[in-house]
């Protein structure tokens, strides 16, 4: 581990990292205590539940205590990141930032394109509908108006 006499000390992580080492320890024991009573678990009677009880409770709390001192090693790490760090552009949410010019000529010609292609294909989809020409006039003798075209 680096040691940075400007960075303060993450406790947290040394924590974790202790932990770690215990759980390493505590799994080689259980190994070997499994290895020794293995006639006895493989009947999966008592002995093995009273064995899953007390050491599967430490286990599990003992990985509760590793993830709770992670986060908290992740947010001291956050909280003592130089400033330059933390507005690595990469780090934020591009969706929360102000669009750029480029962006919104980019989204201007996309819309553009995309509303000219689908005024092409409602063109290209109607039907289009022959008008027959209509002889027929009205007792006043002035075209029905059926008869716009003439």
């Amino acid at each position: 581990m680096e040691c940075n006499q400007d960075k303060p000390r993450n406790r947290y992580q040394m924590a974790v990292e202790v932990l770690q080492r215990g759980r390493d320890l505590l799994m080689h024991d259980l190994a070997d205590q499994i290895l020794d009573r293995a006639e006895d678990f493989e009947e999966g009677g008592f002995l093995f539940q009273e064995f899953l009880e007390n050491q599967g409770s430490k286990l599990h709390f003992l990985y509760l205590m590793i993830s709770q001192m992670e986060q908290s090693a992740e947010l001291f790490e956050e909280q003592n990141r130089p400033k330059h760090e933390t507005e690595h552009p990469i780090d934020q949410d591009p969706i929360a930032d102000e669009p750029t010019p480029e962006m919104m000529l980019a989204w201007e010609e996309y819309s553009r394109e995309a509303d000219e292609e689908l005024s092409r294909s409602e063109k290209a989809s109607k039907p289009k509908k022959k008008r027959r020409k209509s002889k027929l006039k009205t007792e006043s003798g002035l075209p029905s108006p059926t008869d716009e075209n003439e």
